[in-house]
């Protein structure tokens, strides 16, 4: 099976779905993604973030994914939610490669438009991810 699909029967993906494909992790800041329709959706869209490398949250450091979004594509997008929160201590945390390791399917408040920000404490530039919206069967 490829790295997005657990099944293809509950999971339907396609290319131009893709929110980051294999894109370099932050150095010690952040990255956006670009606007995409998200939300009113009634539960028919999930976001899902995988290990496109092995990821390591070094112990001490912090890795953050967050959802913003608005009610227009050129909004301010002021409202948020973390979506995936990683803050090890006492060892690393490791993901293994290909690990779906954050999903988000959107919440009643979440408006149409939206995007993610990834965000680092560490350099942490050699590991990738994916990002990705998933039709789910109904």
């Amino acid at each position: 099976m490829g790295i997005y699909n657990t099944n293809l029967s509950e999971r339907l993906g396609s290319y131009q779905d893709r929110i980051f494909d294999a894109a370099a992790l932050p150095n010690a800041s952040n990255m956006e993604s670009l606007v995409f329709r998200f939300a009113k959706t009634q539960g028919q869209v999930e976001l899902a973030f995988f290990a496109n490398t092995e990821i390591v949250v070094a112990d001490g450091e912090t890795m953050t994914i967050e959802l913003f979004w608005d009610d227009s594509e050129t909004g301010s997008f002021t409202n948020s939610r973390v979506i995936y929160a990683a803050a090890p201590s006492g060892a690393a945390l490791t993901i293994p490669i290909t690990t779906e390791f954050a999903l988000e399917t959107p919440e009643t408040d979440t408006e149409h438009w939206a995007k993610v920000k990834v965000t680092t404490s560490a350099d942490q530039s050699t590991q990738k991810l994916d990002g990705k919206l998933f039709r789910t069967a109904v």
